[in-house]
């Protein structure tokens, strides 16, 4: 039972792999650029320091490195992580960060080593987004942040209505 368990989660993370592989060269034309801009400013310009020089840094779910960008140019020591190598690699060449293939429930990382970890719409993503949160909590430092940005769905109908009609950029 334990053995048929492991494989069908195998073949779950697999198929999202796969999936997040194949979108990886449209994933930014799939972003709304407002929405991108506002979970940048919100996380780095009210959220976070302004200085994060020498911060071992997490981008956990990285797409294409527009956090990871921004946490490098403040300095921060940036590992970027994804479960698409194609992600990974963008985000490699858009922020200079070391780049780690893997899935956000069971890490390929050493525990108490990250002193921010920053995430965003990546946990809703998980089908066990408990097992990401605790994941989380064994890669921080104690005394460690992470900051995590996720879709309000209550708001969700409204914003894809007011997209539809052109309401919202």
């Amino acid at each position: 039972m334990l053995r048929q368990r492991i494989n069908q989660q195998n073949i779950r993370m697999s198929n999202r792999r796969l999936f997040y592989e194949t979108i990886a060269a449209g994933f930014d034309a799939l972003m709304n650029p407002y929405d991108l801009a506002r979970r940048l400013t919100i996380m780095f310009d009210e959220l976070l320091p302004h200085d994060l020089t020498g911060l071992r840094t997490l981008d956990l779910g990285c797409g294409t490195g527009w956090f990871s960008q921004w946490a490098a140019q403040r300095g921060a020591q940036v590992i970027c992580l994804d479960i698409s190598h194609r992600l990974a690699e963008t985000t490699y060449h858009r922020a200079h960060t070391r780049p780690v293939v893997g899935d956000a429930t069971c890490l390929p990382l050493a525990s108490g080593y990250f002193d921010l970890i920053i995430s965003s719409e990546m946990l809703e993503h998980l089908a066990r987004p408990d097992a990401g949160i605790r994941e989380i909590a064994r890669l921080l430092v104690p005394g460690g942040s992470v900051v995590l940005t996720t879709p309000n769905h209550c708001w969700l109908c409204l914003v894809n209505l007011a997209t539809r009609f052109r309401l919202r950029p």
